[in-house]
């Protein structure tokens, strides 16, 4: 088994959250300020409390909020330059339109521009569809108008099922547990203070999200057992109390391993199991071939290291699983089997907390794949927030589809990859600049951010673009929030969610966006009842947490059920868990392709010119490669030009790339693809 060191806290990152003497002393601009607003960064999944000093609308100064329980006054050096978004040269400040991609754009007016909207998707034919995707990063006014949108118009299909099939209902973590994947984080990383075991399986969480590593390290420094599994030996690995290094593609094979071992160890939790699950023999013939002997020639490890793995796993309790947001269905449904077999669920420091999770997201029906559709030539109307159009697997056919849309609009904030191909080019007001509802995924929670920047140009907030072009294309229809509590929009679109929602039909709008009432850290859900609100965490020095920090409570139904898990029955069905399939081949002269998972903008920061590869030394040496050389990586189904990182974090024989630029490489649903590398 491999160990690393662990770094002590004094050699962590700067802007690790884990001393106190960022706690001691309140952070303060040296300028002449009159006001400080306080909001939440929305530059990865962390959700960071930023604090802005204002000299009437102008900002002065931008801290880390010391008072958030996550950050505690720190930032990483991506919430340190958020105000370089605001007046970037790349920055779109005024609506465009043109009839196709090869013309110039033409500034046009919001009517004008709206109205070319509406226009051509009155000239569409019958069947065809409009689709309005989103990421997991999507801000929720975005996704919200662009529901509304879809409510009338009959040809269009919401962004919630524009999910991953892996997060969707139709995937293994919805047939386990009744909930998909997407809302599904039975704890987050406020609650790992609790926990005894925590495994990260492929997610590179200190490169990733740095700020949220924190408290992972600080549960690690009380004693509680930090493990690995995965194909990077990047900073997570490294920080950990042990790691085991697979293959590319293989979590899916080394977690069934493991299960496997502590299936016939009898180390299983049979009570748990007992009362509150059912196919647990189906589960263990699943597993049954997947030995440690099987494994081990096809994750790169011995079976001695699994097993030793293994019994880490079950010498303390509970034990908390951090999935990386890359993985495919088999290696989640493996991990939320193994929680359940450990009887680690609905306590505290317990549960599967997966990433990119929110109450409002999971949709109604099975995950559809906007590539598929535009290779079916159904698609032929997309609105979309953000750089969608790069997110997009498929290769060059899917980009020749797309292109031969009717109308492709681009809602956003920079000139980026889709709106390179866009016909009506609409400014989005960037994340800083306007108060909204925030969905923060890694801590479970809802919290309200105020504006910490005045628009720039003629933009505007994803909302009020989607009531505009309703308002042309559907002048009777009435927003669904526009009875709710609030002042404006922005406050109604919030209560309105928040009450239609059995997860967060407790939390008030009062709860998050009033000053006298709302905390540094906002709500934790579910909270179905006012009364679940009032529930303080104790543990942070700072802060007033609310909510529950535990999903799934033992011994309490899920809300608006009789059952404990919303599931037929509500128990968890251990039966959906089938066998892994083994990983893809890989020829001599080829690579693997490995999602890093790193999250290095959100949907509205100005896009990265030239993506990076990281490529081990050995290699790169033996191709020739430096630091900062120009490659072109080619895969079945499309090349990609991209800039070296020589980096030990990747291991021999495979090139790691942020999803977001490696998707024109992938097969449509695939996480791993043989490439081959050639020196520009």
């Amino acid at each position: 088994m491999a160990r690393f060191l662990a770094i002590p806290s004094s050699a962590s990152w700067s802007y690790n959250m884990r001393s106190d003497r960022v706690l001691a002393k309140k952070q303060q601009t040296i300028r002449p300020f009159d006001a400080i607003k306080y909001g939440i960064c929305a530059n990865c999944p962390a959700g960071c409390g930023v604090k802005a000093f204002m000299n009437g609308t102008t900002p002065v100064d931008f801290f880390g909020d010391e008072e958030h329980p996550l950050n505690k006054g720190s930032l990483c050096p991506k919430g340190f330059v958020l105000y370089v978004a605001h007046d970037h040269k790349e920055r779109v400040l005024v609506p465009g339109i043109r009839e196709d991609t090869c013309t110039a754009w033409k500034q046009a007016s919001w009517d004008e521009a709206v109205a070319t909207v509406a226009d051509k998707l009155n000239e569409l034919d019958e069947g065809v569809v409009l689709a309005l995707p989103a990421s997991t990063k999507a801000p929720m006014d975005y996704v919200a108008g662009a529901e509304w949108l879809a409510s009338v118009q009959s040809k269009a299909i919401a962004p919630a099922a524009f999910v991953p099939a892996a997060l969707s209902v139709n995937g293994a973590i919805a047939k386990m547990f009744g909930l998909p994947a997407s809302e599904l984080c039975m704890g987050s990383q406020r609650d790992w203070a609790a926990s005894r075991v925590i495994l990260v399986v492929g997610a590179d969480m200190a490169a990733e999200t740095p700020v949220t590593f924190g408290p992972l390290e600080d549960a690690r420094d009380r004693g509680s057992q930090v493990l690995y599994v995965g194909a990077s030996a990047g900073m997570t690995a490294m920080r950990c109390n042990e790691a085991l290094l697979v293959l590319p593609g293989t979590e899916a094979v080394i977690v069934a391993a493991i299960i496997n071992v502590i299936l016939r160890a009898g180390k299983e939790n049979k009570e748990f199991l007992k009362e509150f699950t059912e196919g647990i023999e189906v589960l263990r013939s699943a597993v049954a071939t997947t030995t440690p002997e099987s494994a081990a020639k096809v994750c790169g490890v011995t079976a001695e290291e699994i097993e030793n793995f293994a019994t880490l796993l079950t010498k303390k309790f509970p034990i908390s699983v951090k999935p990386a947001a890359s993985l495919d269905d088999d290696a989640l449904a493996m991990c939320g089997a193994l929680v359940a077999i450990l009887g680690s669920i609905g306590v505290s420091g317990g549960g599967l907390n997966m990433p990119a999770v929110s109450p409002f997201r999971a949709g109604t029906g099975e995950a559809v794949s906007l590539e598929q559709l535009l290779l079916d030539g159904k698609c032929q109307a997309v609105i979309g927030f953000g750089d969608w159009a790069s997110r997009l697997s498929g290769g060059e056919r899917v980009r020749k589809a797309l292109k031969a849309c009717k109308l492709v609009v681009h809602i956003g904030s920079f000139n980026d990859a889709t709106r390179s191909i866009a016909h009506v080019s609409l400014p989005a007001a960037h994340w800083s600049e306007y108060a909204t509802l925030r969905d923060v995924s890694d801590s479970r929670t809802l919290q309200w951010s105020d504006a910490l920047l005045p628009s720039a140009g003629k933009s505007r907030t994803p909302l009020d673009i989607f009531t505009a072009i309703v308002a042309v294309v559907a002048p009777e229809a009435k927003a669904p929030w526009a009875e709710a509590a609030g002042e404006d929009d922005q406050q109604r679109m919030a209560s309105w969610l928040l009450a239609s929602n059995p997860l967060t039909a407790g939390i008030s709008l009062a709860d998050l966006a009033v000053a006298e009432h709302k905390s540094a850290g906002g709500v934790q859900w579910p909270c179905a009842f006012a009364e679940d609100v009032k529930l303080e965490i104790s543990r942070f020095r700072r802060a007033n947490i609310r909510g529950a920090n535990v999903l799934f409570k033992r011994f309490s139904k899920w809300p608006g059920t009789s059952f404990r898990f919303p599931t037929e029955n509500g128990l968890i069905q251990l039966s959906s868990v089938s066998a892994p399939k083994l990983p893809v081949s890989v020829g001599k002269e080829e690579m693997f392709l490995v999602l890093s998972g790193q999250v290095l903008h959100s949907a509205d920061q100005p896009a990265v010119v030239l993506p990076v590869a990281s490529i081990n030394p050995q290699p790169a040496a033996t191709l020739k490669l430096k630091t900062d050389d120009k490659i072109v990586i080619n895969s079945a189904e499309a090349s990609v030009n991209a800039s070296v990182r020589t980096s030990w974090s990747a291991r021999p024989g495979t090139i790691n790339m942020e999803p977001e630029y490696a998707a024109v490489l992938l097969p449509a649903g695939a996480t791993t693809v043989a490439i081959k590398v050639n020196k520009a």
